[in-house]
């Protein structure tokens, strides 16, 4: 089956073009490849050919858009190739170094796609929110997760580490995160929705909605702590073989730090 299998994903991506962000017209040709091949399932292929640009018309405005080809995964998650069409146009706007916003819309091989992006930096507080669509598998997605060496990957909203990890599917991400900075102490909070709509019609598709809020206080040059809490609902869509279905987690963490010395740091943990 599809579950819990090993694989080994390999990804590439080269680009050639312009390097001075500040010209009036940007751009650079690129190419990405990704594979993955499992012990037991089918191997996934996903191949991307484009030319992405810019036109710098205003001070703080200019027109975005990108063309090119790629693989045809709603007829074959196998073979990869450029047998698909895919476009995209829209605008960013920078009125400083501070504040930026990049809003797309344009078609790919699932249908209508559309991108956003928005971040804006103030003395304290931080805001980012951004909504992407992607099709990956979960082992790639695991892969290319930031992770510390000798810990497990961390979780995906809805689903563990590795569930279906050769079903291919569309990952369709928004979520909005607010950070706040003071001398001592830094809270940050994430709210999140995201979808799997799968490629293969094997598995049900998901929704997860959900949020995160941790914050750290530095209360001694030695000594800190870390609070952490979580929530997320996943919605299981219904198929043949199953209903729909709802699943519910929760999870809060206090975790205290003690830097015993220059290479020893002592935690306590509950949760």
């Amino acid at each position: 089956n599809g579950n819990l299998e090993d694989s080994t994903d390999q990804f590439a991506r080269t680009a050639f073009g312009t390097a001075e962000k500040d010209r009036k017209l940007t751009g650079q040709l690129f190419y990405e490849w990704t594979k993955s091949e499992f012990e037991e399932s089918l191997d996934y292929r996903y191949d991307r050919l484009g030319l992405d640009g810019g036109w710098r018309f205003a001070d703080s405005l200019t027109l975005v858009g990108d063309v090119g080809v790629e693989s045809a995964l709603d007829e074959d998650t196998t073979q990869g190739g450029l047998d698909d069409d895919f476009w995209s146009a829209g605008l960013r706007w920078e009125p400083g170094d501070k504040t930026s916003a990049e809003a797309r819309a344009g078609q790919r091989f699932f249908g209508d796609s559309y991108y956003l992006a928005i971040k804006r930096q103030a003395r304290i507080v931080a805001m980012e929110a951004s909504y992407r669509e992607e099709p990956t598998v979960e082992s790639v997605r695991v892969g290319s997760t930031d992770f510390n060496p000798g810990e497990l990957p961390p979780d995906n909203p809805g689903t563990q580490p590795g569930r279906a990890s050769s079903n291919p599917f569309v990952a369709k991400d928004a979520r909005l995160g607010l950070t706040a900075t003071g001398s001592k102490t830094s809270i940050r909070a994430t709210v999140y929705d995201t979808e799997r709509d799968y490629l293969t019609g094997s598995l049900a598709d998901e929704t997860t909605i959900g949020g995160n809020l941790s914050a750290t206080r530095q209360f001694a040059a030695n000594f800190s702590g870390d609070v952490q809490a979580t929530y997320q609902d996943t919605e299981t869509e219904a198929t043949l073989a199953q209903a729909k279905d709802h699943t519910y987690q929760t999870e809060a963490i206090l975790r205290l730090n003690h830097r015993t010395s220059r290479t020893i740091t002592t935690l306590l943990e509950d949760g």
